[in-house]
């Protein structure tokens, strides 16, 4: 569910869930008057761990790049079995939940 900035959360179990969310004074279904407002005035979202993840992913790319220019990238026969045996377990995961 996505929350609009400003936008009244109102909830069945009051408090119960205001507290579970660090949030004080939960409000009682139907009384929108006590409804507590959703501040989204700051950084939302893991963005400096998606840039760093980005980083260090382009990192390697380039590193990976210069080995095989150099001629001297060797594969890793273990990750890339493993990776084959996960993808096919995913395919037939998916496939017998779409099937």
């Amino acid at each position: 569910m996505k929350i609009a900035e400003g936008q009244r959360v109102v909830s069945s179990q009051g408090a119960s869930v205001a507290a579970a969310a660090g949030v004080q004074g939960g409000a009682v279904a139907g009384d929108a008057s006590r409804a507590d407002r959703v501040s989204l005035s700051g950084p939302v979202g893991a963005s400096p761990a998606v840039d760093q993840v980005r980083a260090g992913r382009a990192d390697r790319q380039r590193a990976v790049a210069a080995s095989v220019e150099a001629g001297g990238y060797r594969p890793d026969e273990g990750r890339v079995a493993t990776r084959i045996v996960e993808e096919a377990e995913l395919t037939a995961k998916l496939r017998a939940l779409l099937g």
